[in-house]
Formats: structure tokens, C-alpha cells, sequence
């Protein structure tokens, strides 16, 4: 492979990682501002988010935005979806072999298929991966950041102290933190 398709694969790839980290850091803060109680020390929905995959952060997401804004689950149901055929994409763009055409444009994505296991290939283009992400980025990043401000107005209302934590750090929320319970 000549440096101009290794570059141009690593771009691809990158702008991918790029946009999917944008959305996990969303879903991740969408997590931690969908509920005030998960913060009390007696309660049975401690978070604890280490290690987890796309998947496993856009469930748990679904799951905390169903029960606590289960109007806010209907009302971003589109988003829903879009996130996990997003998902689909950015698990391609990261974990799927690419194998370069002879135009150094095309190349196929290898990835398992749903049939049987065995590796599929997908022809597309740089031109064409490039613009699907333009596109899940136009459909994704807005409605996400817009969900994000509607979980964390609530929480501001019911457990201020908690937003302040979140927002603001450590310093001087230990006794806002009190006032919370």
C-alpha cells in the first residue's frame, strides 16, 4: 500500500474515531446528568462506566434516559435509532480490514457476515464514506447535544448541588451536595 491510500486510510478512520468520541462523550454526560439518586451512596444505580464499548454506553444510556425522561425517549426516538446505525458504521470504521483498488479511491471493507462466519466484502469509496459521515454527523451531533441540555436543565431543578459537581467541580459543592438530599 503506497503512503498517499495508508494516509487516506488513516484519515478515514480517524475522522470516524473522531465523530464517534464526539457522540460517546455525549451519551457519557447524557449518562451522568439523566438522574440525581444515582449519586446517593445507599442508592442500588452507583455508575460505573470503565471499560465500556459504544454499545454498552449508548444501552445505558437508552436504558437511564427510558426510565427517568421517558418523554425524552419518545421525543429523540429518531436519535435512537440513528445512534445505533451509527454504531454499525463506527464499528466498521474501527475494527473492519480495508483492502485499497488498484485507483487507490476504492476499497472494500471486510466485516463478518450476519449468515455465517466469514468475512463479507463491501465495495465503497473515500468520497463515499467521507459524506455518510458528514451525514451522521449533521443527524447525530445536534439532537444529541440537544437531549444532553434538556437531561441536564432537569437535574439542575431537582438536585442542584449534583449539577453543580458535575459542572462546576469539586470546589465549594460539598455543601451544595448536602442540600440535595
Amino acid at each position: 500500500m503506497d503512503e498517499t491510500v495508508t494516509q487516506k486510510e488513516i484519515d478515514i478512520r480517524g475522522k470516524a474515531l473522531t465523530i464517534s468520541t464526539t457522540i460517546e462523550t455525549q451519551m457519557v454526560r447524557i449518562v451522568l446528568f439523566s438522574n440525581g439518586e444515582q449519586y446517593n451512596p445507599s442508592s442500588e444505580e452507583r455508575l460505573d462506566l470503565k471499560n465500556f464499548t459504544f454499545h454498552k454506553k449508548l444501552e445505558l444510556m437508552k436504558k437511564k434516559v427510558a426510565k427517568h425522561h421517558p418523554d425524552l425517549m419518545t421525543k429523540y426516538s429518531k436519535l435512537m435509532e440513528d445512534l445505533i446505525v451509527f454504531k454499525e458504521f463506527r464499528n466498521k470504521m474501527a475494527h473492519c480490514s480495508f483492502s485499497w483498488e488498484e485507483d487507490g479511491e476504492h476499497f472494500k471493507i471486510w466485516d463478518a457476515s450476519d449468515d455465517f462466519t466469514y468475512f463479507v466484502p463491501t465495495l465503497t469509496s473515500a468520497k463515499e464514506i467521507f459524506r455518510a459521515m458528514r451525514e451522521e454527523y449533521i443527524d447525530l451531533v445536534s439532537p444529541i447535544f440537544h437531549l444532553l441540555h434538556e437531561v441536564e436543565v432537569r437535574l439542575k431543578v431537582s438536585h442542584p448541588g449534583i449539577y453543580f459537581r458535575l459542572t462546576k467541580g469539586q470546589d465549594n459543592a460539598d455543601e451544595a451536595m448536602k442540600s440535595s438530599y
